[in-house]
């Protein structure tokens, strides 16, 4: 069994997987690594070890504060009767069709929902927890 399997990725980048047991980046063995998701600095290997559960993931405040931020804006938007494609219209074809205010979050809801149907075999944990 090799000790690492090679992963391809968009652009020719590689990432090394290491082998089942052996500590990350010099951790010591049975030490959990963190991920810190500040909007920046995510890595294909930080996916990787998250969904293989060989990290954890820790939100930085300062990521908190732009999401915040990023939501008042979408609500004054739709407080304001804004016409923004996918979040007060439809999508693709259905990009002319305004919402209605009181319907703005059920299309997010169902958005998510229509996304997360599928057929076939469910995916891995290790993938959907990476996800």
């Amino acid at each position: 069994m090799a000790a690492a399997a090679d992963i391809e990725m968009p652009a020719n980048k590689m990432v090394q997987l290491p082998a089942p047991g052996s500590p990350l980046g010099g951790a010591a063995p049975g030490v959990m690594r963190t991920v810190i998701a500040d909007g920046a600095s995510l890595t294909a290997q930080d996916v990787v070890d998250v969904g293989a559960g060989r990290a954890r993931v820790e939100i930085d405040p300062s990521l908190k504060d732009a999401i915040r931020a990023s939501e008042a804006t979408v609500k004054r938007f739709v407080d304001d009767g804004a016409v923004v494609y996918g979040v007060t219209t439809g999508f693709g074809a259905m990009s002319g069709v305004t919402v209605a205010k009181d319907d703005v979050s059920a299309l997010q809801v169902n958005l998510i929902e229509s996304h997360a149907a599928g057929v076939g075999e469910p995916f891995d944990r290790e993938i959907t927890r990476g996800a």
